[in-house]
């Protein structure tokens, strides 16, 4: 990472002049585009230009915070939960390595083991941890890998895997 751009690993495919919000932790986000790409790597020009040292003190500040919760992502993608026999259909509106947050959960209570279906085969057992205001917390299991949550593209396709989901 410098003042004026960083370059990092990725797994999904990203093109020169693409643009990308890349969120470091739930308070920081830069903004900027690809510059070039290539064997798993691309190279990001910010918007405007940070203080490095900055943003990296602020990183580690917050990871050895009392509060210190891992990134998730704020998504608005279609889920279903796996109710017993009955797929329910939900909004998902967080994901990390290990939970979501969903909406319409309604149906569910503290301790409900649950499938959470997102795209193609892209499923994770879980336990709704709280409830509250209409959402859902649920802890997964297994985490999802780091490559699975890099793009919130991911999210929003056609489901498929055990059983079937209704649509």
């Amino acid at each position: 990472m410098y003042d004026r751009g960083m370059m990092f690993d990725v797994a999904v495919s990203v093109r020169p002049n693409e643009r990308l919000l890349i969120s470091l932790s739930d308070t920081i986000r830069l903004r900027g585009r690809v510059v070039w790409s290539g064997d798993g790597r691309c190279g990001v020009a910010f918007d405007r230009p940070i203080r490095h040292g900055d943003v990296m003190a602020q990183l580690i500040a917050e990871q050895e915070s009392e509060h210190y919760r891992p990134l998730r992502l704020t998504v608005s993608c279609p889920g279903q939960l796996l109710l017993g026999a009955r797929w329910v259909k939900v909004d998902v509106t967080s994901l990390s390595r290990d939970g979501a947050t969903i909406a319409n959960a309604g149906l569910v209570n503290v301790g409900d083991r649950i499938d959470l279906a997102l795209r193609d085969g892209l499923q994770r057992s879980g336990i709704i941890r709280w409830v509250r205001r209409g959402e859902a917390g649920v802890d997964l299991r297994p985490s999802f890998a780091v490559p699975e949550l890099e793009s919130v593209r991911h999210f929003g396709c056609r489901l498929s895997g055990r059983p079937q989901p209704t649509d």
